[in-house]
């Protein structure tokens, strides 16, 4: 074929994917879903979308190991006509979310696996549904989509079967943070992603998994959980009188938010006792960062979360702050769920030399590029980073840069190991695929995922004493800066 023919070939094939979206806008979705493909570059801002812990009620929904993020009965609403899928699962869909795993999943899975964990929902559906049958001969490749849809939907509508096929898949890969969004989730998903105020109590809470206590992590200042009388520590054990024992983080986060000017019920233990608190619910803006100046001219400075406005933050807090004359700096990073890797960029670039390697992203053992700070360089002086096991994401990429490059000591407990990134597939009938991508390595190349962030210093405590006078980790940092500006 000679350059000409190429040109007008493309230019035919351009012109009929211009007028395939006039005519089949619902079907965009397919094209975005192929466009978002193409492989991340350092200035994508590697995104809430792809990065973020999902923020609910800025309880941000922690995935601290919710690898089995089902609730007590996944199907028993559907089953029971309580409530509607309000999408139509097809083999088609099926498929084009096989294909996704096969081609992007951060790790290469065997089919064998996918579809071992298809025959598992598949039992969990027949179970929750009364029905005694045998499974176990389906076979393993795609097939089964269109033999459980055929086999056995005169016993169980066939959305159903197909929906426990695409939920047997995401189990079958084990990653907690990959998921299939339903309408309403996707919807949620998106709205949690880029609101930055929400209503609800101010809170941020934690939950390992669905069978451990959902605990409160921090009651944000000047919030109806504060005022209410909510502390940090507190054990949830009730919200709106329903017990919450068995539910996902998900899930206790939707029924702690909900319209402005509502009340909500909360039930919790503290030191043995049970109390009982009602909190109107209100709009809550959290801020980025908290500043103080410590004795012995050393600067603290929390960071919440990692948002679009932090380094324009930080940078004006540390500028006052120097001018003060602090000698050494506390970074505190301490229940940080993470958010925005490029806001991570931009912290760095106050730490490191501008252009300094922060991260390195993999995908199926092979580099696929690596993210470096930006901005002027501005702390000179002596850093401490406080860290623990709420810390995640964004933070522990902070925390590993400045270790790496010896810029910070880290002083606390081993970070949460949330070092892998989502992508978010937009799919027909308003679904949507989270897929994990890429798992995230230090400038030195350790692994995050799973591993965490180790501390230099360790220092354990109990999060009921974070912020307190009886704040050991803080001490612990003072401490070792006070002597660290002496050998000076």
């Amino acid at each position: 074929m000679n350059l000409q023919k190429r040109i007008f070939f493309i230019s035919f094939l351009i012109l009929l994917i211009v007028m395939f979206a006039i005519l089949f806008p619902k079907n965009l979705a397919w094209i975005s879903s192929i466009a978002q493909k193409a492989p991340l570059t350092d200035s994508s801002p590697v995104t809430e979308v792809q990065n973020r812990e999902i923020i609910v009620d800025n309880t941000r929904e922690t995935p601290s190991g919710e690898k089995d993020t089902r609730e007590s009965s996944r199907y028993g609403n559907y089953i029971n006509k309580k409530k509607k899928l309000g999408f139509t699962p097809t083999t088609e869909l099926c498929n084009r979310i096989l294909f996704q795993i096969k081609y992007d999943f951060v790790d290469e899975v065997s089919p064998r696996q996918i579809f071992r964990g298809v025959k598992d929902e598949i039992k969990e559906l027949f179970r929750e549904s009364g029905i005694s049958e045998n499974v176990d001969r389906l076979p393993e490749t795609k097939d089964i989509f269109s033999k459980v849809s055929s086999e056995y939907s005169d016993r169980i509508d066939k959305r159903l079967l197909l929906f426990a096929c695409i939920n047997g898949m995401i189990r079958g890969l084990d990653d907690r943070y990959t998921a299939f969004l339903t309408p309403d989730q996707y919807k949620g998903f998106i709205k949690r992603t880029h609101e930055e105020k929400y209503s609800g109590i101010g809170v941020r809470i934690s939950k390992k998994n669905k069978n451990t206590p959902l605990v409160i992590l921090e009651v944000f200042d000047y919030s109806p959980a504060k005022k209410a009388g909510l502390k940090r520590g507190d054990t949830i054990m009730k919200i709106n009188n329903a017990a919450v024992k068995g539910i996902t983080l998900a899930r206790a986060a939707r029924l702690i938010t909900g319209k402005e000017n509502t009340s909500v019920k909360i039930t919790i233990k503290r030191n043995k006792k049970i109390l009982k608190f009602k909190v109107l619910r209100k709009k809550i803006t959290v801020g980025a960062i908290h500043h103080r100046i410590l004795k012995g001219g050393i600067g603290y400075i929390k960071i919440d979360s990692f948002k679009e406005e932090l380094n324009d933050e930080f940078r004006k807090v540390y500028s006052r702050m120097e001018d003060k004359g602090i000698k050494s700096l506390i970074i505190d990073l301490r229940n940080n769920p993470g958010g925005l890797v490029l806001s991570a960029r931009e912290l760095c670039g106050c730490f490191l030399p501008r252009n300094s390697v922060i991260s390195v992203f993999m995908h199926r053992g092979k580099e696929k590029r690596k993210i470096r700070s930006v901005g002027r360089r501005i702390v000179f002086i002596p850093v401490a980073v406080l860290i623990n096991s709420h810390s995640a994401s964004s933070a522990e990429i902070t925390a590993a840069a400045l270790k790496d490059h010896d810029m910070a000591t880290i002083i606390g407990e081993t970070t949460k190991g949330k070092g892998s990134v989502q992508r978010t597939t937009p799919l027909p009938d308003n679904c949507a695929l989270k897929l994990t991508i890429e798992k995230i390595f230090s400038p030195d190349g350790y692994s995050i995922n799973k591993m965490g962030v180790k501390p230099d210093i360790e220092e354990k405590m109990d999060i009921k004493k974070l912020g307190s006078p009886e704040d050991t980790q803080l001490k612990k940092a003072a401490e070792f800066l006070r002597g660290k500006v002496k050998k000076k």
